[in-house]
Parts: structure tokens; C-alpha cells; sequence
């Protein structure tokens, strides 16, 4: 009678457990948190998690970002001096460093689950090779540039990116899920390449956005990364469009006057324009902090084969 009991307690304690030791494949993790309910880090949760990141602008703060993604992260810095000059150069020339901040997470649950396709085959494609999707793995880098005589300006900038590869191992994401979830917008290319893109609202100093990468005839998402950089800055941006403007309107008053002008007569007035206008770092430090986005520019391609005047097409 005794033995009996005590097997029927054994029994009542495992009960509950049943349905995840009969589960095939590997379920997804869980985060058991005192006196809540367990998080499911699956897809889903994963697509809302990298939005946070995105909506907050975490990527140039690492512990923000391993706190939203549940990472522990170590930090690891190379610097790679670029350039050469006197540090003298007032509008921020000289010796410049690149310096890199690589973060490994120490512990994931990034990790293959039955959510995903494990080994997931990617056929060949036009110019992309064929290929398999194999293990999860995360990489992440903050990009700092300091120029030697600490002029802030537009080579005085900051990027990062954070990368999660072969993703499909983790869950299978495709692009009516992301738009479900987080209303990304797909955006197919001519290469068999395509994305779903989710971005984030810019501001004078930085952007940042989202973009889970597909591969023609493959079922899931090969990776999403997201990106944040000075250079998708409102400040940045109305700085390099001033520029362009100033060269383009040289280079429209010769073509008014003489349509046929060779390409190194168009050359010449574009090198004399840029000389006139100014670098990028001086009209970038003249700037203000407006919050204003720069007037929308047109898409302009580039055709070779025609007079130098009418290279500028529109892009189909």
C-alpha cells in the first residue's frame, strides 16, 4: 500500500511534464521568471524583441540591447589608424582611428529549435551561389571613428550593426508573418535576394532599421540584421543633399548652355563645383539641429553609353 502511493506521487508530480518529454525535436526556451508566467522565446517573440531594439535606438547602447534580447555579452576593442596628416586641420583632417567594439554573446538561447528548418538548402540564384543555412550564431559591432584632433564633424561618427545569422535554424520567418506582427514592407530585388524591412523614426544624430533577408526558393528568412548609423541621420543627410545640390546645379548650367559637352569638358566643371561647394565636413559642422528631414531627391541612375549630359536617367 505504501510502494502504491508513493508511485501515485511520483506520478502526480510528473504529469505536467509529459507533454514536453513526448515532444519531438527541441522546444522552444523558456524564461521561468518567480511569480510570473514563462516567456516563450520563439519567432514571434524574437520579431517583437528586435523592434524593441529598433524602436529604441539600443544599437549604441549594449546593455540595453542585451537586456531587450536576454543576452550576456562580452566586449572585445581593435583600433585601426586610417589615414595620414598633421592633426592640425581645423575642419577635422589629419590621422583618423576606426575603432571597433566587438560583442560575443556568452550565452544564447539563440540555438537550434523545431520551430525552425534545421540545415535549410538555399538554391542557387543567378549570381548567388546555392547553399545550406547551418547553425544559429549573432554578431554584433559598434564602429566608432575619432579623428586625431578631436574636431567633432561627419568623420567624428558612430555605426553599428547587429546580425543574426542562419536564422531559419531558429524559427522559419517569412514575410506574411513579419508584416502580421510588426507591419515590415517587402521589397523584392531583381537577383532573387528580397527583404522585409522595419524602420525605425530617425533623428538629427542617427537611424536606425530592421531587415530579414530571403533568398528565391528558400521557405524561411536566411538572417535579419539591423543597422544604426550617423550617416542615416536627419543632420547627415541634409548635409550631403546641400552638397549634391550645390555640384548638380554647376553641372545643370553647363549642360543648359552647351547639351553636347564632352565628358571631360562635364568632368572638369564637376571637380571645379566640388572645389566651390565646400566639403562635406564643413557644411555638415554648419548645419543646425533642426529635426527636419532633407527634401526628397529623386532616384537617379547612371547610363554610361550616353553624351555626358544625359547619363542622369531616372530609375526604373
Amino acid at each position: 500500500m505504501l510502494e502504491r502511493a508513493r508511485r501515485w506521487l511520483i506520478f502526480t508530480l510528473l504529469a505536467p511534464l509529459l507533454p514536453l518529454i513526448a515532444a519531438s525535436g527541441i522546444a522552444a526556451p523558456l524564461d521561468q521568471k518567480s511569480g510570473a508566467s514563462p516567456v516563450v522565446r520563439d519567432g514571434r517573440w524574437l520579431v517583437l524583441q528586435l523592434k524593441a531594439v529598433v524602436d529604441g535606438s539600443e544599437l549604441y547602447t549594449p546593455e540595453n540591447l542585451a537586456r531587450t534580447l536576454a543576452l550576456d555579452l562580452q566586449a572585445s576593442e581593435k583600433k585601426t589608424p586610417m589615414g595620414t596628416g598633421a592633426c592640425t586641420n581645423p575642419k577635422g583632417g589629419g590621422t583618423w582611428t576606426i575603432i571597433k567594439t566587438t560583442y560575443r554573446a556568452t550565452t544564447s538561447w539563440y540555438k537550434p529549435t523545431s520551430e525552425g528548418i534545421q540545415d535549410m538548402k538555399v538554391p542557387q540564384v543567378f549570381i548567388n551561389p546555392a547553399t545550406v543555412a547551418g547553425e544559429p550564431a549573432i554578431d554584433y559591432a559598434i564602429y566608432r571613428s575619432s579623428v586625431c584632433d578631436g574636431i567633432p564633424g561627419a568623420r567624428w561618427e558612430t555605426g553599428a550593426v547587429f546580425s543574426l545569422n542562419n536564422l531559419s535554424s531558429f524559427a522559419c520567418l517569412t514575410p506574411g508573418k513579419l508584416k502580421a506582427w510588426i507591419d515590415t514592407e517587402f521589397h523584392e530585388a531583381t537577383d532573387g535576394v528580397s527583404v522585409s524591412s522595419y524602420s525605425g523614426a530617425p533623428n538629427d544624430q542617427y537611424g536606425i532599421y530592421l531587415e530579414f533577408v530571403f533568398r528565391m526558393g528558400a521557405p524561411c528568412a536566411l538572417g535579419a540584421t539591423i543597422r544604426q548609423d550617423d550617416r542615416s541621420g536627419l543632420r547627415y543627410r541634409r548635409a550631403a543633399t546641400k552638397l549634391y545640390a550645390c555640384i548638380e546645379s554647376a553641372e545643370n548650367e553647363l549642360c543648359a548652355t552647351k547639351p553636347d559637352a564632352t565628358s571631360a569638358e562635364f568632368d572638369e566643371v564637376t571637380r571645379t563645383a566640388k572645389a566651390a561647394c565646400g566639403n562635406l565636413e564643413t557644411i555638415y559642422q554648419s548645419e543646425p539641429l533642426t529635426g527636419r528631414a532633407p527634401a526628397p531627391q529623386p532616384r537617379i541612375c547612371f547610363d554610361s553609353s550616353k553624351p555626358a549630359c544625359q547619363r542622369k536617367v531616372a530609375c526604373n
